[in-house]
């Protein structure tokens, strides 16, 4: 996963291997998650976490907020 850039606090373009360039938001989970897609710790219902904003097929994906800051940022 790379960090294309980020639009303001909430909304992040993220690239992954998988789906490519996507609009990725912050949000705060409504119910327990499966856990961080990069680092792979649950997640808890009421914490703020990053997940893709339209796509389908990876919609339930969510990245922690440690991992996200974490992430390498994309020269252009």
């Amino acid at each position: 996963m790379k960090l294309l850039g980020q639009m303001n606090s909430g909304l992040a373009r993220i690239s992954t291997d998988e789906y490519g360039a996507q609009l990725w938001t912050r949000r705060k989970l409504r119910k327990d998650n499966r856990g961080c897609v990069d680092c792979e710790q649950p997640i808890a219902k009421g914490a703020f976490a990053w997940g893709p904003l339209t796509n389908g097929y990876n919609r339930m994906h969510r990245l922690c907020h440690p991992c996200f800051t974490q992430l390498p940022l994309e020269k252009s």
